[in-house]
C-alpha cells in the first residue's frame, strides 16, 4: 500500500516489479511499467512512450526517418503516409486517408463503418467500434463505455438495480 494514499497499489519500487515483464515501478501512478526513459529501450522500439510505459518504434513523424512515413499517434508505429483515398487502396482493413494525421486509417465518418457489430467511428483512433456514446446502445446493453467503445449493461455499480452489483 502508498504510505502517501493509503490505497492498494502495483508498485512502490522497482523490486515489487520483479516477475512481471515490466521492470520498472512509475513513480506517480505506481505502476510496474517497461521503460521510463529511451535508454531502457531496444533498437525494434527505441522511444519510450512514458504515457503507455512502453516501447514504441516512434512517437512523432521525426522519428520515421523519411517523408514517406509517418507515426501512427494511436499505435506509435511508423505507417505510410497518404494524401487522398487512393493512397490507401492496398490497404483493405485501412482504406481512407486520414487528412488531419496523413494516414491510412479504417474509417473517417461512419459510413465506412459497415459492420452491424461496429457501426460508428471514433473520432480519435479511425476505428469501427460499436458506441461512442450511450445512444449507440440500445436494451438489454444501454450504456457505452467509452474507454473500450463497447455496450454494457452497467458502468458502475451505481448503475445496476437495487441489490445487484457489478462484477
Amino acid at each position: 500500500c502508498s504510505p502517501v494514499t493509503k490505497r492498494c497499489v502495483e508498485c512502490l519500487t522497482q523490486r515489487n516489479c520483479s516477475g512481471t515483464g515490466r521492470a520498472y515501478c512509475e513513480p506517480h501512478q505506481n505502476l510496474c511499467v517497461t521503460c521510463l526513459a529511451d535508454a531502457q529501450c531496444t533498437h525494434n522500439a527505441p522511444y519510450c512512450a512514458t504515457t503507455l510505459g512502453e516501447c514504441v518504434e516512434c512517437l512523432s513523424t521525426d522519428n520515421c526517418g523519411n517523408s514517406t512515413r509517418v507515426c501512427d499517434r494511436a499505435s506509435f508505429h511508423c505507417v505510410p503516409t497518404c494524401s487522398s483515398h487512393a493512397d490507401c487502396a492496398g490497404t483493405p482493413s485501412t482504406p481512407f486517408c486520414d487528412p488531419e494525421r496523413s494516414l491510412c486509417v479504417a474509417c473517417v465518418g461512419d459510413d465506412g463503418c459497415a459492420a452491424p457489430e461496429a457501426p460508428r467511428c471514433e473520432p480519435d483512433t479511425k476505428t469501427c467500434v460499436a458506441c461512442v456514446e450511450a445512444a449507440d446502445c440500445g436494451s438489454p446493453t444501454p450504456l457505452c463505455d467509452t474507454r473500450k467503445h463497447i455496450c454494457a449493461e452497467c458502468l458502475s455499480n451505481a448503475d445496476c438495480p437495487p441489490g445487484v452489483l457489478d462484477r
